[in-house]
């Protein structure tokens, strides 16, 4: 299952705060989601094949260089899951008044 591979090499990261799809109220931050947007199978004359899942990691942080840095982070333990291009976007949420690195990338199974 991607989603416990996923977990497996984040889960040190940020002090163990790594959630899937939504960090609890009141976590300490700074402190990574994680989702799977898209999962797709290939389909080949023999049947299904390769599997190619979409991982988007969002790590959150009080400024821009917590959240950059805990983006090297998750890009350096994604490694061993031998990932695709990786897409960084950094960004600001004003409801939560947090900086965000979001890391996107393909890891085929």
């Amino acid at each position: 299952m991607i989603e416990a591979q996923i977990y497996a090499v984040l889960k040190d990261l940020q002090g163990g705060r790594v959630f899937p799809m939504i960090a609890p109220q009141g976590t300490a931050r700074p402190y990574l989601v994680y989702i799977l947007p898209s999962d797709i199978t290939e389909k080949m004359l023999q049947g299904f094949g390769a599997q190619e899942v979409t991982v988007q990691v969002d790590a959150y942080a009080d400024t821009l260089i917590s959240a950059g840095q805990a983006g090297d982070e998750i890009v350096e333990a994604l490694m061993p899951l031998e990932p695709g291009d990786i897409e960084r976007t950094p960004g600001y949420e004003d409801d939560t008044k947090l900086y965000r690195q979001s890391i996107e990338t393909q890891i085929w199974l």
